[in-house]
């Protein structure tokens, strides 16, 4: 989302946006770092979209040439160093039938930086791909998630919204 609409928003309008932007702002990775100092003020989770962690499978899968999965790595770097964050790093997969054996290997990448994982299924439509539902590694890897799910317990001085 980043991606297409930084290029639409001059930087001084972006403090105006910021009521739009505060809850998370989604990246591919490629043209998040020049405007990090204002993303690090507007939002409070910041989303990276990140399927498998093999470059060449990603590179394939992205169609943007070689090397944008190393582009989209190191941007996480950048944003996860920066020095004035206040955002939360999700880390944001969705699970099809070729890169089910590739989402562990994601999900530790994420717990290995503190980040937040979150999957998704494919959908067709509004309804999750049916190749997903009878696929054994499908429930192994909902196993895997739920296992390592954190357990969130209640803060009475910041209730949850629903």
């Amino acid at each position: 989302m980043l991606d297409a609409l930084i290029h639409l928003i001059p930087e001084s309008a972006l403090d105006e946006l910021r009521w739009a932007l505060e809850e998370e702002v989604v990246d591919l990775g490629s043209a998040l770092a020049p405007y990090l100092d204002d993303v690090a003020r507007s939002v409070s989770h910041l989303v990276f979209s990140l399927d498998t962690m093999d470059p060449a499978k990603a590179d394939a899968w992205l169609g943007r040439g070689a090397g944008r999965q190393a582009e989209i790595l190191a941007t996480i770097e950048v944003a996860r160093r920066y020095p004035q964050r206040r955002y939360e790093i999700i880390i944001s997969s969705v699970a099809t039938p070729d890169n089910l054996p590739d989402l562990r290997d994601v999900f530790r990448y994420a717990a290995e930086r503190g980040f937040r994982h979150a999957v998704c299924p494919v959908l067709r439509g509004v309804t999750p791909d049916s190749a997903l539902a009878g696929d054994p590694h499908y429930r192994e890897l909902l196993d895997f998630l739920t296992a390592r799910r954190p357990i969130v317990r209640p803060n009475p001085e910041n209730p949850a919204p629903w």
